[in-house]
């Protein structure tokens, strides 16, 4: 399995500015970001863990480039989850985080993504264990997923939810405990798809993690691209009203942002993963 380093992806925005074009910025790149990058790609994750922190900390100091602060908050969250298996300090981490710098929204919202996963990441080691093999948690969420799915007569039928609240039990457990399954990219998606379709109150960017995570793990395929129509679809609807489209800026920064990763228009760096532990 591959995970893409986005390293040269930038974006020029701020809560205050509504502009969202997304901009190659020519200034060098700060060390402890190159640093971290480096760390990670050598599999030494403890290495890259203080250097994103030290980028992100720099945040504090100076306005930081939302695209590469977004990159760093997305690696901290990869490192920690699916390396290091400790949501908790991931958690802390960015809870004290938040408390201590101005935060634009869409950084804001991504910092609670990853906060949202965590806790799901914590939940599954409360489900009872008593499907343990990754073969028949995919089978079984992937049944449950086609029943729900099967009962809707129209978009918004809410008559298959409960159908799909029993496939996440499944596919949560696949994805945090069997990451590096050929199937991991589906069991994404059709989590991301389930969210997308329980959550009534949406506070869409912080609800729709495994949709983003579907585009982060697989950039330029045709599942991410998949995913992303369903993120903009689920955006759409959130803020479209008769009124007209009352997208907030931030929310339409991010959208881009993993526009251009889901269609793989920037350059990438494959790095092979590591043994998950």
């Amino acid at each position: 399995m591959y995970y893409f380093i986005l390293s040269l992806l930038f974006v020029t925005s701020s809560h205050a500015n509504t502009k969202t074009e997304l901009n190659q910025n020519s200034k060098p790149l700060p060390h402890s970001y190159v640093s971290a990058n480096n760390s990670y790609q050598g599999g030494v994750y403890s290495k890259s863990i203080d250097f994103y922190k030290d980028y992100l900390d720099g945040c504090k100091k100076a306005e930081c480039d939302t695209a590469k602060r977004l990159f760093a908050i997305d690696m901290l969250g990869t490192i920690y989850i699916r390396h290091m298996n400790d949501p908790e300090t991931l958690i802390s981490y960015y809870e004290s985080y938040k408390k201590v710098i101005k935060l634009n929204d869409a950084v804001a919202d991504e910092i609670d993504d990853w906060i949202g996963a965590s806790q799901d990441y914590m939940s599954v080691k409360t489900l009872a264990n008593k499907v343990s093999g990754p073969e028949k948690l995919i089978e079984l969420g992937n049944k449950y997923f086609k029943k729900g799915q099967g009962k809707k007569k129209y978009p918004m039928d809410r008559s298959g939810n409960p159908y799909l609240s029993i496939a996440s039990s499944y596919y949560l457990q696949y994805i945090y405990k069997f990451d590096s399954q050929k199937k991991i990219d589906e069991a994404l998606l059709r989590m991301g798809i389930i969210r997308s379709t329980l959550w009534q109150d949406k506070n869409f960017w912080t609800q729709n993690h495994y949709l983003k995570e579907t585009i982060r793990r697989f950039p330029g395929t045709t599942i991410a691209k998949e995913a992303y129509k369903t993120l903009e679809i689920e955006l759409k609807a959130s803020y479209t009203g008769s009124g007209g489209d009352f997208t907030p800026p931030s929310q339409v920064i991010l959208l881009k942002y993993f526009k251009e990763i889901a269609n793989g228009k920037f350059e990438q760096q494959p790095v092979k993963a590591k043994k998950l532990n």
